[in-house]
């Protein structure tokens, strides 16, 4: 399951939703006596738990800044980890596949292996993560949530592993702005099998248009041949 703290957070032409947030941290500065600056961050956490065994297609829903800045490496994202335990399975859209040495990863005592110091995973990007523990993990991600006009995820040719810019459940396309075209077909991974959404010219084939949960990654698949740019745009409303 997926936990959240709720507070209500508004979206540009998108109806209100209960957005999933630890608090909000106001960060004012005051530039003179007669002006004022103020720095609005929206800072929460998303827990998502497995079961033992279980794989799922998740992703890192918020940005991790450290001494003020951007720093989504595995080991920032998910530094508590359960040790030997959880692996992440990272998809190469490029070779179509999961490279072993690069997109292969453990959490270990002394971090994530190999390269957790350098790997990135920004929001929009999912991957896969597997509990290979007896017992259920709670992976749990602390940051500030995504902001601004120009929030662009890269839509490669093929397969590609994908998740929504901002942590908010909604339809892919409808809620979401995915830019999905004629052709084009979305994978969603749940309970160990995958649902296919095809996008057709007037509408989502049958069973219709796909709604993606908070931290939920999925698989899409472009029909096109070239690059195309997925954009978004958010801002907390207090």
């Amino acid at each position: 399951g997926v936990q959240t703290c709720a507070l209500p957070i508004y979206k540009k032409n998108m109806k209100t939703k209960a957005f999933l947030l630890a608090g909000i941290l106001l960060a004012v500065g005051v530039a003179s006596s007669s002006a004022q600056v103020y720095s609005v961050n929206a800072v929460g956490y998303v827990s998502v738990t497995l079961a033992p065994g279980e794989f799922k297609i998740i992703c890192n829903p918020l940005n991790v800044v450290t001494n003020g800045v951007q720093n989504n490496t595995l080991d920032a994202i998910l530094p508590s980890a359960p040790n030997n335990v959880t692996k992440i399975y990272r998809f190469d859209p490029v070779t179509q596949s999961f490279p072993l040495t690069t997109h292969i990863h453990t959490k270990r005592s002394t971090g994530w292996s190999p390269t957790g110091s350098t790997t990135t995973i920004n929001p929009g990007e999912g991957f896969f993560v597997q509990n290979t523990a007896t017992t259920n993990i709670t992976l749990t991600f602390v940051g500030e949530v995504p902001q601004g006009n120009g929030l662009n995820i890269n839509l490669a040719p093929g397969f590609q592993l994908l998740a929504a810019h901002i942590p908010v459940a909604g339809l892919a396309q409808t809620d979401l702005k995915l830019p999905a075209i004629n052709g084009d077909i979305l994978y969603v991974y749940r309970g160990g099998a995958y649902t296919t959404y095809t996008r057709r010219t007037a509408s989502w084939a049958s069973p219709g248009e796909p709604s993606i949960n908070v931290a939920e990654g999925f698989y899409f698949k472009s029909i096109t041949s070239t690059n195309r740019t997925w954009v978004n745009s958010f801002t907390t409303s207090i």
